[in-house]
């Protein structure tokens, strides 16, 4: 019996540690990828800038799916630490449907 609980918790600190992991590469500055150009006349010269999910200038250029999956991601992180140190043994639905959506809207670029 003691092995099963010892499988238990480790499910419960994966909840946290794979939103944690999210997050980390959400505040690599490779995150996002914007492409500038020089006017519509000159097609050919074009600049690739990257930036964090948490910088303003995905914002400014239109995008804000980046910014809503990092802002998603941390309310997963606090709901899964609530969720780690309660002693109910119920599934964290709020963090399951809240892990999709971040997933739909960090997806939401390539639609």
């Amino acid at each position: 019996m003691r092995r099963f609980s010892n499988i238990k918790l480790l499910k419960r600190w994966l909840v946290l540690l794979a939103p944690i992991t999210a997050l980390i590469f959400e505040l690599l500055p490779y995150g996002v990828k914007l492409v500038f150009s020089d006017g519509p006349e000159n097609n050919f010269r074009k600049y690739v800038s990257t930036y964090s999910y948490f910088h303003i200038m995905p914002l400014a250029y239109g995008n804000w799916g980046p910014m809503i999956t990092g802002v998603l991601t941390g309310i997963i992180i606090i709901l899964a630490i609530v969720w780690l140190f309660r002693k109910k043994e119920n599934r964290p639905m709020a963090i399951i449907v809240l892990s999709i959506i971040a997933l739909c809207t960090s997806l939401w670029v390539f639609a």
